[in-house]
Order: C-alpha cells, then sequence, then structure tokens
C-alpha cells in the first residue's frame, strides 16, 4: 500500500464518519447511548493516534464520551492532521515512530502501520454502531468503503 491508498482510506473514513453524524441527527433522541459512546471512542482514538505521531500530549482520554458536536468538533481537527501528517510524510511512511500506550508501555511502529490502525479500527467501531441502531429498531447506515467509490 502507498501513500495514495492510504490518502484514499483516510478520504474514506471522513466520508463515514459525516455519514454517522448525519444519522445520529437524523434519528436524535432515539440513537442509543451506546452508539455516541464507540463514535466518541473512534475519534478519540483517531485523535490520540495523531497525538502519538506529532509526540503531543493527548487531548481525551480513549473512552471520553462528547455530545456530537464534541465529535464533530474534534473530528475535524483531526482529519486536518492526519491529512497534514500524510501530506507531510508522504516520502517515508516507513518512518518509526515511538509512543506509549495507555497503560504506558512504550511501543516504536510504522508510521504507515499507525495510520492503518487508526483508519482501520474506526472501521471496525462503525460497525459496532450499525449493529447497535439494528438492536435498537433503527436502519443502520451503511458506510462500506464500495459505496464510498461507486
Amino acid at each position: 500500500m502507498q501513500t495514495s491508498e492510504l490518502e484514499q482510506f483516510r478520504l474514506y473514513d471522513n466520508w463515514a464518519n459525516d455519514i454517522l453524524f448525519k444519522a445520529f441527527e437524523v434519528y436524535g433522541d432515539r440513537m442509543p447511548p451506546s452508539c455516541l459512546r464507540l463514535l466518541s471512542h473512534l475519534i478519540n482514538a483517531q485523535s490520540t493516534w495523531l497525538s502519538r505521531i506529532n509526540g503531543e500530549k493527548q487531548v481525551v482520554g480513549i473512552w471520553d464520551v462528547h455530545d456530537l458536536e464534541g465529535c464533530k468538533k474534534l473530528h475535524s481537527a483531526t482529519a486536518q492532521g492526519l491529512k497534514a501528517v500524510l501530506e507531510k510524510h508522504a516520502g517515508d511512511l516507513n518512518a518509526k515512530i515511538e509512543y506509549a500506550n495507555s497503560q504506558g508501555r512504550v511501543f516504536q511502529n510504522t508510521l504507515f502501520d499507525i495510520l492503518f490502525q487508526a483508519f482501520n479500527h474506526a472501521t471496525y467501531h462503525r460497525g459496532q454502531i450499525a449493529m447497535e441502531m439494528r438492536q435498537n429498531d433503527l436502519q443502520p447506515v451503511n458506510t462500506d468503503y464500495i459505496n464510498f467509490v461507486r
């Protein structure tokens, strides 16, 4: 996978998150609290990975829960930051990033692996949100990649 494919995955990630934001707006109070918790988590995780890449202090806890506007605001800032990282490091996705996880253990991974983790992790939790929606008699949104590229 090259920079251009990771950029495509980044664009897909933004599209899929926007689809979720719209569903939250449509369903309002009918959206289960578990969905907001998962949405907050996936946004927090991406923000955390961006902080690790940039060697900055994390601004949110992994499981902090935000309201919808808080999720949108954090996502917007994080999406801009991830775009900047891809632009800055386009020629060297194999650069090693050292970071501490949420338990304080220090690891080192390539920038590619970290970005792939950040985007793929969000896909996993969007699937959980869709399942929660269905279990609560709401029509789940389809954030499949193929719908993005169509």
